[in-house]
């Protein structure tokens, strides 16, 4: 075990950069209590959303007598999202790192190894789970007067949460890993499966969901469904609700179990599909083309896209918002007429349709940042740019292009989908394109910026920069602040005189003269970074 931790600490140390902070340059102090404010303020503001929302539902659920559904809310969403951040993250951390030659020959055993490697998916999990998990488990202790037992419980059950869904999404890339390592493209198969397999859980999701509500006579039977197919929300459900010691331990026995299980069954050919994926092969019948020449900026944005398309990893983590985005759009074309009916009956739920396509297109273009890190992944090959006759704000402008050329285009179609699927409005339809074109705009400036002052140019794994460095993670935070304070700010406030189309329209306004600051910015103390790189 003292080897696992180890193992565990060398890596997240390179992953996440923190030993930049105390470099030369800058004051450590400096670049550290900025880094520690950005983060703080965002992971408040994130965490102040979510315990509104819980707030709100919590009040509803309580007025019919179900709020210990919000113990079921904080055991299966957060176990939702962890599985599919883990089939995400999991193909990078567990195949695309470039310090297996060296840890593997070192006098630890393959399972050390993987296990360090899992311990990495598990930190960022619990971060997820605890952010997911602790607002509605808080109401839920707040609306029941629950004794400081339950909190003690919570605290120490909500760590474990993330072990099962994250070795499911292990269990997954290693199989895919062993399929892929059989083709010439296994790169592009593994993202190709990752996709696959990510849409096909979001349908099942719904579909299950739907059938479920059909079928089932009352809220016990699906949650006895639920416990029946997932059982170990049925232990958390016991412990918390009881509280339960005897559930408590049996969960954690049981999550430590299949994690344990899984390391121990898979650390033999863990080592097999990494040799057959890092093998190599070249074309023999290359031939010679006519070579044809473009503008500087257009050159560049031709080299962003060629090594964008050549990471994965890369195109996974910031490509999946606009796929959620397409199959959002494509579902309201496919949703049955009955359906529509009944909600255009509604006139509450009718008039929050519009409002709710524009959260989710924006979310989409929150989250397929390319920027974030742009600059890291230049790696070593950074000095060939730079030695390039170019203007940094070429350079940058290249990059940025990248960003919206994977979001514009497709924000553009989507919200034309969705306005025919959900009968919008030309007013409608127009919020619809503007404020995630706005946010998308802000994301690809926002996400340069912070890169560039926090670059991380040695890196062993790209997940490490794509996920897991600390640019990625203040742009993140940034990012989804972004979206979380006006959102919060409008659920609390609530003006009776303001519709959220005028509140939409200023937020797009606001976002769009954030941005601009930014780039002046990045025109100055961006390109004076840049030029100190090397």
């Amino acid at each position: 075990m003292s080897k696992v931790l180890l193992l565990t600490k060398a890596s997240l140390r390179n992953q996440f950069g923190l030993n930049r902070f105390f470099g030369s340059g800058q004051p450590p102090w400096l670049k550290l209590s900025l880094a520690v404010l950005v983060i703080g303020l965002g992971a408040a503001a994130v965490f102040g959303l979510l315990f509104t929302y819980s707030l709100l539902l919590g009040g509803a659920l309580q007025k019919f007598g179900l709020l210990h559904l919000l113990l079921w809310q904080a055991v299966l969403f957060s176990s939702l999202v962890c599985l599919l951040t883990g089939i995400l993250t999991a193909p990078g951390q567990l195949f695309f790192c470039k310090d297996y030659d060296l840890l593997l020959s070192l006098p630890v055993r393959t399972s050390t190894v993987l296990m360090s490697k899992m311990a990495g998916l598990l930190l960022s999990g619990s971060v997820i789970a605890a952010a997911l998990a602790l607002p509605p488990l808080i109401v839920y202790g707040y609306k029941t007067n629950a004794g400081p037992l339950f909190y003690v419980f919570a605290l120490a059950v909500t760590p474990f949460i993330p072990l099962v869904p994250l070795t499911v999404a292990a269990l997954f890339t290693l199989m895919t890993g062993g399929m892929a390592a059989r083709f010439k493209r296994s790169n592009a198969l593994i993202a190709n499966f990752t996709y696959i397999l990510l849409i096909g859980l979001m349908a099942g999701y719904f579909s299950l969901t739907g059938s479920s509500r059909a079928a089932a006579a009352s809220v016990n039977e699906i949650l006895a469904a639920i416990g029946t197919w997932y059982p170990p929300s049925r232990l958390y459900f016991d412990a918390l609700r009881g509280p339960g010691l005897l559930s408590l331990l049996l969960f954690m026995a049981l999550s430590l179990g299949v994690f344990a299980l899984f390391c121990a069954l898979f650390a033999r050919s863990f080592k097999g599909i990494l040799s057959s994926l890092a093998a190599t092969s070249a074309k023999a019948n290359y031939k010679l083309k006519e070579l044809a020449a473009s503008s500087l900026l257009r050159a560049l944005y031709l080299k962003e896209l060629r090594g964008y398309l050549s990471c994965p990893i890369y195109v996974m983590n910031t490509f999946f918002g606009m796929v959620l985005l397409t199959v959002f759009s494509v579902s309201s074309l496919c949703l049955a007429d009955t359906v529509k009916a009944r909600i255009f009956q509604l006139p509450g739920l009718a008039n929050a349709l519009p409002l709710v396509a524009v959260l989710a297109a924006v979310f989409s273009a929150v989250i397929s940042c390319t920027t974030a890190a742009t600059i890291s992944l230049e790696g070593r090959s950074l000095w060939v740019l730079k030695s390039a006759p170019l203007d940094p704000l070429t350079i940058f402008k290249g990059k940025l292009l990248l960003n919206l050329s994977t979001t514009w285009p497709l924000i553009a179609v989507n919200s034309v989908i969705l306005a025919l699927g959900l009968r919008m409005d030309l007013r409608h339809w127009f919020l619809l394109w503007a404020v995630p074109s706005a946010y998308a705009l802000f994301v690809a400036v926002a996400g340069l910026l912070i890169n560039l002052l926090y670059p991380k140019l040695e890196f062993k794994n790209p997940i490490t920069v794509v996920k897991q460095s600390a640019s990625a993670l203040m742009a993140f935070v940034v990012e989804f602040a972004s979206v979380a304070v006006p959102l919060a700010l409008y659920i609390w406030l609530r003006p009776a005189w303001l519709s959220y189309e005028v509140y939409a329209g200023g937020v797009a306004v606001a976002v769009l003269l954030l941005t601009a600051m930014l780039w002046q910015l990045v025109r100055t103390r961006g390109v004076a970074c840049f030029d100190r790189l090397h």
